[in-house]
């Protein structure tokens, strides 16, 4: 039995085309660590990595993909996901999944395609959200609510929101729902 056993093991190891690497980057005193099944050097400046890719920005950002691409000289991280999965951003205080994500790690800003993020008790989405400064985003289709179910009990809606430190500080063509009724446009 044991014979048997060792040989399932050795043809499992020797069939397996699972790759781990790890990476590291080092941007403005944060370490960029990034793990995956598979690493391919593209170039002498990128370097995509492929199959449950992690990557960790110092002590406080966990990013998890299906793809991954780092721009070494510029600093620019790409990720993007596969069929109905998500690109999953972690911090102390948010999660936020998207269908796609970049970040500039020298200029500090980024975007993002098809955003929904939740804080303490609000969720918040967004068709695309673009970071513009440290605390500044613009997103664009935007709705916020207390609710995380599929159709919310209610919403705001807007065409265009422009946060700043957290903060709602600019809304165009806001339009407040209770579930699928409209009830006050601003």
């Amino acid at each position: 039995m044991f014979k048997g056993l060792c040989s399932l093991i050795v043809f499992f190891l020797a069939t397996s085309s699972v790759q781990t690497g790890f990476w590291r980057f080092a941007q403005d005193g944060d370490q960029i660590s990034i793990t995956s099944f598979q690493q391919k050097v593209v170039d002498q400046d990128v370097v995509s990595f492929e199959g449950n890719v992690e990557v960790f920005i110092g002590n406080r950002m966990h990013i998890t993909a299906d793809l991954v691409r780092f721009q070494k000289k510029k600093r620019i991280l790409y990720a993007t996901k596969y069929g109905d999965g998500s690109v999953k951003i972690e911090d102390k205080d948010f999660i936020i999944l998207t269908d796609s994500l970049s970040l500039d790690f020298v200029k500090k800003v980024g975007s993002a395609d098809n955003v929904r993020i939740h804080v303490e008790e609000v969720f918040v989405s967004a068709k695309k959200a673009e970071r513009l400064g440290s605390f500044e985003w613009q997103l664009s289709e935007m709705m916020f609510t207390a609710c995380d179910a599929r159709l919310p009990h209610w919403s705001l809606k807007a065409k265009k929101a422009m946060l700043q430190g957290g903060y709602l500080v600019r809304v165009s063509d806001v339009v407040f729902k209770v579930g699928q009724l409209p009830v006050f446009y601003i």
